[in-house]
């Protein structure tokens, strides 16, 4: 500080820190574990711990985006009814430094399989009068795979000639 003909001059420095602080993730939990087979109404718990973080916070899961706010370090995520797919997702957050600085964990998959423990025959008994043209019912159910092959007779007389037809469907029917 100095003075100078009646003038006042003061210089002041001022130092600024780099806000440094990101939001740190780990400890990713799945469960049920990723690759598990698809079942109606089963509900998917996706957690992770997420350091620095002002509480703000979401994941984007399949590209949906969903915000959530806490109070603790432990961060989780509940979707019901995935149907057989890969997912792809990662979670984002903002950190408790003075520039709220965003960062995004690394990208993780999780895979719902079809349900291919039990498989379904459908016969007739040969003894029985058959009549044509004859009605199919295909009831869907989680031990039922996403593809149903219907046998049509070509020619009623002849059991041997017969053609497929097959339907495809995903998320149940």
């Amino acid at each position: 500080m100095t003075f100078e003909n009646n003038n006042f001059n003061h210089n002041l420095e001022l130092a600024t820190a780099e806000d440094t602080i990101y939001p740190i993730f780990s400890n990713h939990i799945k469960s049920p574990t990723t690759n598990t087979q698809y079942g109606p109404d089963r509900i998917y718990n996706f957690n992770v711990t997420i350091l620095n973080s002002n509480g703000s916070a979401g994941i984007d899961f399949n590209g949906v985006n969903y915000t959530f706010t806490n109070i603790s370090d432990v961060f989780n995520s509940s979707v019901v009814d995935l149907g057989v797919d890969t997912y792809t997702y990662y979670w984002w957050a903002y950190g408790n430094g003075v520039d709220n600085n965003y960062n995004i964990s690394t990208s993780q998959n999780y895979i719902v399989k079809i349900n291919s423990s039990t498989k379904t025959t459908l016969g007739y008994d040969t003894a029985s009068p058959i009549t044509y043209p004859r009605l199919l019912n295909v009831t869907c159910g989680d031990n039922i795979p996403n593809q149903v092959s219907v046998l049509t007779a070509t020619n009623p007389g002849k059991a041997e000639e017969f053609y497929t037809n097959d339907f495809f469907y995903t998320n149940g029917c």
